[in-house]
C-alpha cells in the first residue's frame, strides 16, 4: 500500500470571458499506448516515442484543423507531445512553444505500473482529487498548472485561435472544468466510465460554459 497524502482544497477562479479560441489535441498512439504504463513525464527517464499509427492520426487531425488558421501551438514538452506539435506545426505553418505545465500526470513512486492499476489504486480514495501520491502530485494539481497555462495564454494573446496539445488526463481536467464540472465529479464520473477518453491523435474545440455571453 503506497502511503498518500491530501492537499487543501482550493478552487479555480474561473475567468468571466476568453477573448482568443481554443482547440486541444491529444498526442498522436505512441509507445507509452503499446506499453499500457501511466505516469511518465520527467524528461530524465524513458522517452516514448509515436509510433507509426501515431503520425498517421496526427498528420490526418492536423489537416482538418489547418482549416481553423491555426496562429500558435503550445505544447506539454515530452517526446511524444513534441513529436505530435511539430507534425501539426509542418502541416498548418503555425509556431510552436513548449510548456511544461502541460506535461502528463505524475504518478511519483507508481510510475511504470499499468494504467489501470494505478486507477484501481487511487479509486479506492476517499478524497481522489486532492490526494497527492509520494513524489508525485495531485489530480488538483495537474488541473490548476493546466489551466494556469490557459489563463497566461489570455494575457499574452488576443483574437488568436490556438492548439493545446498535451496529454489524455490534463485535457481531461481542462475540458470538463472549463464546462462547468468541480473536480470531485469529474473524478468520479471518469472513474465509473461516464466520461470517455480522448483518443490519441484527436482534437476538438474548447467549450466555456462559465463564460457570460
Amino acid at each position: 500500500m503506497v502511503t498518500k497524502k491530501t492537499v487543501k482544497k482550493t478552487k479555480l477562479r474561473l475567468k468571466k470571458f476568453f477573448q482568443n479560441r481554443y482547440f486541444i489535441f491529444r498526442h498522436g498512439h505512441s509507445d507509452i499506448q503499446t506499453e499500457k504504463t501511466a505516469g511518465r513525464r520527467p524528461a530524465k527517464e524513458k522517452e516514448y516515442n509515436l509510433t507509426m499509427k501515431g503520425r498517421e492520426e496526427v498528420s490526418a487531425s492536423a489537416k482538418k484543423i489547418k482549416k481553423e488558421d491555426i496562429d500558435l501551438i503550445v505544447s506539454s514538452d515530452l517526446e511524444r507531445a513534441r513529436q505530435t506539435s511539430e507534425i501539426i506545426s509542418h502541416i498548418t505553418k503555425a509556431r510552436v512553444v513548449f510548456d511544461k505545465r502541460l506535461r502528463e500526470f505524475d504518478a511519483g513512486d507508481l510510475k511504470g505500473l499499468k494504467s489501470e492499476e494505478i486507477w484501481k489504486h487511487l479509486c479506492d480514495d476517499d478524497d481522489l482529487a486532492f490526494c497527492v501520491l509520494p513524489n508525485g502530485e495531485s489530480f488538483a494539481d495537474v488541473r490548476k498548472r493546466a489551466y494556469g497555462c490557459l489563463v497566461e495564454l489570455e494575457r499574452k494573446h488576443k483574437n488568436k485561435t490556438i492548439v493545446i496539445v498535451s496529454h489524455e488526463f490534463p485535457l481531461m481536467l481542462l475540458e470538463w472544468t472549463l464546462k462547468g464540472m468541480e473536480i470531485e465529479d469529474i473524478i468520479a464520473k471518469r472513474c465509473a466510465g461516464k466520461i470517455k477518453k480522448m483518443k490519441t491523435g484527436s482534437f476538438c474545440e474548447l467549450c466555456f460554459k462559465n463564460c457570460q455571453e
